[in-house]
């Protein structure tokens, strides 16, 4: 397994998922401004296992909502909907397929707080999940989150 390093952390935009108290999976992306959890720094292996399952064996299950005032925590080169759109369609994605989508600032970088995206109507339960992954999944926990209530959410450091 190989450890996502220090350096990684701020080189490299990171996708990687949480399970909150209500057993709901959110992806995150931390768009190299992003801190990650320790829990999560301990296999890049596991990681892309957990994102090619679910964009690739998944149904889409949910419609999205897109958080509201999330285009003013971006930078983007231009207001045109399509822009919008372009922006934010890998997390539109994974909203489809249940998960709550969060990403970090770009438009004031803070290491420490992912903002949400988008959220599904029907979320995906830990419980909904093959056995290979929920032992994935219940190793990243985010117990004090309830993804559903919290536009934002603080990653301590170690």
């Amino acid at each position: 397994m190989t450890r996502v390093s220090d350096d990684e952390v701020f080189e490299y935009d990171i996708l990687w998922f949480a399970v909150d108290s209500q057993n709901e999976i959110a992806q995150f992306d931390s768009g190299v401004y992003g801190l990650l959890p320790e829990s999560v720094r301990g296999s890049l292996e596991d990681l892309e296992s957990i994102a090619c399952f679910i964009l690739e064996k998944l149904d889409d299950t949910s419609q999205t909502k897109v958080s509201e005032n999330v285009f003013d925590r971006v930078i983007l080169k231009d207001s045109r909907e399509v822009t919008k759109k372009s922006y934010f369609k890998h997390s539109l994605e994974f909203s489809r397929k249940g998960l709550y989508s969060y990403e970090s600032y770009d438009s004031k970088p803070t290491s420490y707080q992912y903002f949400r995206v988008s959220m599904p109507d029907n979320p995906l339960k830990l419980s909904d999940l093959p056995e290979k992954y929920k032992c994935i999944l219940e190793k990243y926990r985010l117990e004090e989150c309830v993804f559903s209530e919290m536009e934002l959410i603080t990653i301590k450091e170690k």
